[in-house]
């Protein structure tokens, strides 16, 4: 269990120093509007995957391709998620704003998603050894 939770912390800290260094520092590395969001969506997808193959690595009896095309879900339910929250809270629409909004959203879900998936195979296997 302490192995789990271990690289869920990392990962949550690593997409939180990500999310808060791309949404301040973004303009030294893009310079095409409307990149940033996309470059971000790069790097957070290659995070995430990492992600899920050291969850692979934990966890032997996960199918590779199920764990693997999560990422590819979660950025599409996110991007409805942080529009929906955007619309209703009425927030301004600022490249910061929106890049904080998506990485919070991003990684909350993937834990979520990863922690329903250890939950769910906890009693098929000892994941938390």
């Amino acid at each position: 269990m302490i192995k789990f939770r271990f690289i869920i912390t990392i990962y949550a800290l690593l997409t939180l120093v990500l999310t808060v260094y791309w949404a301040y520092n973004w303009q030294k590395y893009v310079h095409i509007k409307g990149d940033e969001f996309f470059f971000f969506v790069e790097y957070l997808l290659a995070l995430t995957i990492a992600f899920h193959l050291s969850q692979i690595i934990l966890i032997r009896r996960l199918k590779y391709l199920m764990l693997l095309l999560v990422p590819f879900a979660t950025i599409f339910s996110t991007l409805i998620l942080g529009m929906f929250f955007l619309a209703v809270s009425g927030m301004g629409d600022t490249a910061t704003l929106n890049l904080h909004i998506y990485g919070i959203i991003y990684a909350m879900t993937n834990i979520i998603v990863s922690v329903l998936i250890a939950i769910r195979l906890k009693n098929s296997t000892n994941i938390f050894g």
